[in-house]
């Protein structure tokens, strides 16, 4: 049944993405109209964008995960997930930060891998109001890498932390409860392990591990 309605939902959510780029390559608006017009594009965007995001994840917490590893470089594997979000925080006045990420190559699914990032940071980006700071980085370690995601938002008790593991447990009006019970899924899929750091009023880490490869700083090491 879930995929059903899902597959009835992203029929028009197909046939919405493709208006809005149609009407954004093809049609003009009068200058003093062009910037709304922009803005509303956008908006269209990225709403299709998110209610996609919700039926995937819902899709992905019932069925069964195979991944189709292959391997490529960290640093574009890490840039490429955080377009959505580097979107999301530009039109959101919010700052996501990313630092440099040594050269190596992982073994991992590349979708799922986004997937990962993308709801990591997606949940920082909620967790911090206008102004405030998510920061991305990435680094090679004995027997795997890690993706670490950090937020200056008003951070979570030890209560919150358990509770934010579990599906469908959400403090967001419009959450899901799903991104980071997800996100841990495919972590552990690929037989990692995510944890959780966080202070009230300070801000929360989240720490996503990947075993299986330690070559970095350009070396290329085995899987």
């Amino acid at each position: 049944m879930a995929a059903t309605v899902a597959h009835e939902v992203r029929t028009p959510l197909s046939t919405l993405k493709m208006i809005g780029q149609r009407l954004k390559r093809e049609f003009a608006v009068d200058e003093k109209d062009r910037t709304e017009y922009r803005d509303l594009l956008s908006l269209l965007d990225s709403e299709t964008e998110r209610v996609n995001r919700v039926v995937t994840e819902f899709l992905d917490m019932g069925r069964p995960l195979i991944l189709a590893r292959s391997s490529m470089e960290l640093p574009e594997l890490v840039a490429s997930s955080l377009v959505p979000a580097m979107m999301r925080a530009e039109r959101e006045k919010k700052i996501l930060r990313q630092s440099p990420v040594p050269s190596g190559l992982v073994s991992v699914d590349r979708g799922r891998l986004h997937q990962i990032v993308q709801n990591i940071a997606w949940n920082a980006l909620d967790a911090v109001e206008e102004g405030g700071e998510v920061h991305v980085t990435a680094e090679f370690s004995t027997g795997g890498f890690t993706v670490r995601v950090a937020d200056n938002g008003s951070g979570m008790d030890p209560g919150m932390i358990e509770n934010a593991r579990r599906p469908f447990f959400t403090t967001k009006a419009s959450g899901t409860g799903l991104g980071l019970p997800l996100a841990i899924r495919l972590v552990e899929a690929h037989g990692g392990a995510l944890s959780i750091s966080s202070k009230v009023g300070e801000g929360t880490v989240i720490s996503a591990f990947f075993p299986g490869t330690a070559a970095g700083n350009g070396q290329k090491g085995e899987s």
